[in-house]
């Protein structure tokens, strides 16, 4: 049987959590908000709280745009790399107290750019069926 849109994300971020062991993290799932910095073609973001292991990814209406283009491989990752995301936040939260204000945007982009090489590391090594609507 099918999955709704919400079911496969929620569903495919928990079993995400699961093989990056994160299952004792509390990992809500919110649909529908627009990007905070009203960037236009954002897809999700997350805000963590490694602290209380707490996390609450929030999806656009542009996740369900490509949900309902059938674009699965870029909705999948987007979803993958979000709880990446939960994976690297100590030591993101890490770096910035040593960071400078002339340095932090540096390290936001090493950020997203090992959380987009360990997001594909993550895909090639689970089986297709893993992403199946």
């Amino acid at each position: 049987m099918a999955k709704s849109y919400k079911s496969w994300v929620e569903d495919l971020v928990a079993r995400t959590a699961g093989e990056l062991n994160l299952l004792d993290w509390r990992i809500r799932v919110v649909f529908d908000d627009p990007d905070p910095e009203g960037v236009e073609d954002t897809t999700a973001w997350t805000n963590v709280d490694a602290r209380y292991l707490t996390s609450y990814i929030h999806f656009t209406p542009e996740a369900k745009r490509l949900w309902d283009e059938g674009r699965m491989n870029t909705l999948s990752e987007c979803v993958v790399h979000e709880v990446v995301h939960i994976l690297l936040n100590p030591l993101h939260e890490f770096g910035k107290q040593g960071a400078s204000e002339l340095t932090r945007p540096f390290l936001t982009d090493v950020l997203e750019q090992a959380t987009q090489r360990i997001t594909r590391i993550v895909i090639e090594h689970l089986p297709p069926k893993f992403f199946s609507r």
